[in-house]
């Protein structure tokens, strides 16, 4: 297979949209108005209009021209990710966006209702303000140059490092065309190992109720069926990883399956995004033994005569060796939290019935974890996990 340069350099817009974006809620500058006006009439109009609104700070702008069932994540989460990231200092200041000769080329076809258009020009720059705990090294990772107390994407320098232009993705939903930074990701991917779009996709499936659909991923991850937790994603968050859903389990290879998991038992909650599935108790099976594990305080009880595995069990397991003496108390305090309170999996209702929502999912893991941080925890997490890497 034939790579045309990092993967990751082409994402760095990406995370200046959602930084972005996201600030601009909290300053209550971007509220989505839903009207028919938003997205564009096909896909060179709303790259252009998307990357323009960035360029002029038009956040409002920039969140309608983008997926709605993405602009919904945002819209949803945006206020309480960065207030805990301004608290915890990775985010210090409100972002903004400048930038200027944003010029898009040619337009093809990645399936029936998406396509990439070229950006064969232009710069985006945002202000945000990196805490210590953000370093130019991240924003070099993503394509991104530091500069300052900003990041930048030069969209021509970077489709030069890269031998191609940088493309984003677009979809049309309800004859309008939008913005995708998920399908842009994805593509970025595929591009990245030389590979095309699939002719045919992984098919959604649905289930009839929350905890069948959360019963039925979990188990699906842990038995290595990635074809099956694919189709359980919600079609209109992510489609693109169903549409690129061969191809992705390709590229994953085979997957082991050390520990297997059955027997389910899940509380739900009804909440404005859908449902939160939080896991009450499951039967885990590896090495031919199996045990029935129920979630009591910071503890997962077994329903035999041996001891309980507990938040700080789990974080001496997870501690590296030559982490900061820190480390430990900062797991502890973090899987205490997310073992007592529970990590809700969130399934949202489509037409068909009920999927889980990675997305949505990660983010109320962040958001239930966060409160047991301080500022000083995230500095050492990323020093224990970075000296394995």
């Amino acid at each position: 297979m034939v790579r045309r340069g990092s993967v990751g350099r082409a994402l760095g817009v990406l995370a200046l949209v959602a930084g972005v974006l996201s600030g601009g809620l909290v300053a209550g500058q971007a509220v989505r108005s839903g009207t028919s006006d938003a997205g564009g009439d096909g896909p060179a109009e709303v790259v252009a209009g998307f990357l323009g609104a960035l360029a002029g700070n038009d956040l409002a702008g920039a969140l309608g021209a983008l997926a709605p069932a993405e602009a919904a994540v945002v819209v949803d989460h945006g206020r309480a990710v960065v207030a805990e990231g301004s608290r915890l200092s990775l985010i210090s200041a409100l972002p903004s966006v400048r930038g200027g000769g944003v010029a898009v080329g040619g337009t093809r076809r990645i399936g029936e209702r998406a396509a990439v258009t070229e950006v064969v020009g232009g710069w985006l720059t945002t202000s945000a303000a990196a805490g210590d705990v953000v370093t130019g090294s991240l924003a070099e990772a993503l394509g991104a140059s530091p500069d300052g107390r900003g990041w930048t994407v030069d969209f021509g320098e970077l489709g030069a490092r890269r031998g191609a232009p940088v493309e984003i993705a677009t979809v049309e939903v309800g004859g309008r065309w939008y913005a995708s930074a998920l399908r842009t990701a994805v593509h970025a991917l595929l591009d990245g190992h030389g590979l095309d779009w699939p002719r045919r996709g992984i098919a959604p499936i649905a289930e009839s109720s929350p905890g069948a659909a959360v019963r039925r991923f979990a188990e699906a991850v842990a038995g290595g069926d990635l074809t099956t937790a694919i189709a359980l994603l919600p079609p209109d968050e992510m489609g693109a990883v169903q549409a690129a859903g061969p191809a992705l389990v390709d590229l994953a290879g085979a997957v082991p399956s050390a520990v297997g998991v059955r027997d389910i038992e899940v509380d739900v909650s009804e909440t404005p995004e859908g449902a939160h599935a939080v896991v009450r108790a499951l039967t885990l099976t590896t090495g031919g033994a199996s045990g029935r594990f129920t979630r009591e305080g910071a503890c997962y009880t077994p329903d035999t005569p041996t001891r309980p595995l507990c938040a700080n069990d789990l974080a001496a397991l997870l501690t590296p060796p030559d982490a900061p003496p820190e480390t430990l108390d900062v797991l502890a305090r973090v899987l205490e939290r997310l073992v007592t309170e529970g990590v809700p999996v969130v399934a949202t209702r489509g037409s068909g019935g009920w999927h889980v929502s990675p997305a949505r999912t990660l983010v109320r893991a962040a958001l239930t974890a966060a409160p047991a941080l301080a500022p000083a925890d995230v500095g050492v997490l990323l020093a224990a996990f970075a000296r394995t890497g």
